[in-house]
């Protein structure tokens, strides 16, 4: 397990996350980065 470490701009960045709903999925990555840096991320599904 690794640790995660937030720089000044992503504390700063923190509101505009949870402004955009995107605050879970924000977690959600950073659970997978912290467990393994380099597994594959999950797909992202763009509906056109």
């Amino acid at each position: 397990m690794y640790k995660i470490v937030y720089t000044k701009q992503a504390i700063k960045d923190i509101p505009k996350l949870k402004s955009a709903n995107l605050d879970k999925k924000a977690l959600a990555l950073i659970e997978i980065l912290k467990d393994n840096p380099f597994q594959t991320p999950p797909p992202i599904y763009i509906f056109y």
